[in-house]
């Protein structure tokens, strides 16, 4: 990190350390690719080659949706939230998508798929 140009005490890079034994990572990697498949369906999850993680829920009781995703060294987020115009509460995310719609947690999943087919399938 730089400040005016030049180095900030504190922000060096860390030394990479392993942290999780191997074969537990594996193990998480697959429930993860798992709970991915489920999430993104198996056409678009099978396009993406190796993704070794992919979650989404409904912690806050469905005032935000989320699905980060891992898929052949990239990592991304997609998060949404639902606010009204002067009022900073989120509101609950049922009904976004059309009055079918039980909640709105369909959307990242679909996002982030989207995003990383374009990403990983390069320049055009």
């Amino acid at each position: 990190m730089l400040r005016d140009g030049e180095p900030v005490d504190g922000f060096a890079k860390p030394r990479a350390r392993r942290v999780m034994d191997p074969y537990v990572a594996a193990d998480v990697a697959g429930a993860l690719g798992a709970f991915a498949g489920q999430n993104l369906g198996f056409d678009d999850f099978r396009s993406l080659g190796k993704v070794a993680a992919g979650g989404t829920g409904p912690g806050d009781r469905m005032k935000s949706a989320w699905f980060i995703g891992h898929a052949n060294e990239m990592t991304t987020a997609v998060t949404m939230f639902r606010t009204e115009p002067g009022n900073p509460q989120l509101l609950p995310m049922q009904g976004v998508g059309g009055p079918k719609s039980e909640r709105g947690t369909v959307f990242p999943p679909r996002i982030w798929s989207a995003y990383a087919k374009a990403t990983l399938s390069g320049p055009e």
